[in-house]
């Protein structure tokens, strides 16, 4: 049931990944098996996250990493570390999250499951764009596409180069930029997974708006807000929202993008997104700051 569940998530239909991740946990309990009650927490944790519920998301996943730690399964509970840190990025706790991505890093690197330590090397390469280190975030994501295009990893691979883009946007590097999303989006188009394809779509936008077509730039982040808000992916309808203030505030839209902003950071503080209100208050206060 977690596969189908895992499909339907990766597709955007997380009415039925819901439905399916309980059915796995409700037959996870009734024949007493531990890994799989962690397992299917996790997934139902994936599904609270997405759909902004942050504190019960990181209930779950705190669950099913204390069955996989007293189990003694380090394979699942060096996984579960990422999931907590990805909720403590979004809360707006970078070093928390830092520290679980390092510690699971670490504890993936010892068993020897590159595959696996390659996904925290992609947490740990966003914080990095997120703490204006985009080289060592260049680095990060650029090691785990190479991993996953290896192991035929398809929407891994999309989701490490969606890190890769952003780290090359940040330092400049356009065309390079421009190279790999061009690649990601031929791969995304194979993976079928919305879940992988909205963050690389923001990712287009914001290349768009960094060659100056803020028109194509907002069209891009737009479209990709309402197939977030279509599916019900509240987190990435935030994300979206902040690409496309940002864009019109860089455009000529400023009256629009400061209202925008404005309700986003409310919208993004009351759900608990800490990381995504933070940054809606920042762009508003630079652009005024620069008006002076």
């Amino acid at each position: 049931m977690n596969n189908a569940g895992n499909v339907a998530l990766f597709q955007g239909d997380l009415a039925k990944a819901r439905r399916d991740f309980k059915a796995g946990l409700r037959i996870a309990n009734e024949v007493g098996f531990k890994n799989g009650i962690g397992v299917s927490l996790e997934s139902i944790g994936n599904v609270l996250f997405e759909t902004g519920d942050l504190a019960g998301a990181y209930q779950d996943f705190s669950d099913g990493y204390d069955i996989h730690k007293t189990a003694g399964e380090p394979t699942y509970f060096a996984g579960m570390l990422d999931d907590l840190a990805k909720v403590l990025r979004e809360q707006g706790l970078a070093d928390e999250a830092r520290s679980r991505y390092s510690e699971a890093l670490a504890l993936k690197e010892k068993l020897g499951n590159e595959g696996d330590a390659s996904e925290s090397r992609v947490g740990l390469g966003d914080l990095d764009c997120d703490g204006g280190n985009p080289s060592e975030g260049e680095s990060l994501a650029r090691k785990a596409a190479q991993v996953f295009a290896a192991e035929r990893q398809t929407n891994n691979e999309v989701a490490a180069d969606t890190v890769l883009i952003r780290a090359l946007i940040q330092q400049g590097r356009l065309p390079e930029a421009g190279a790999v999303a061009a690649s990601a989006s031929r791969l995304a188009e194979q993976g079928h997974a919305l879940f992988y394809q909205l963050p690389l779509e923001l990712q287009r936008a914001r290349l768009v708006a960094a060659s100056h077509d803020f028109t194509g730039a907002e069209r891009i982040a737009a479209q990709a807000l309402s197939k977030a808000e279509k599916a019900g992916l509240v987190r990435m309808q935030l994300e979206a929202s902040l690409t496309l203030g940002e864009i019109q505030l860089r455009g000529r839209n400023h009256a629009g993008s400061r209202i925008h902003l404005q309700q986003l950071a409310k919208q993004a503080h009351t759900k608990g997104f800490e990381r995504i209100a933070l940054l809606a208050v920042s762009d508003l206060e630079a652009k005024n700051t620069h008006a002076q």
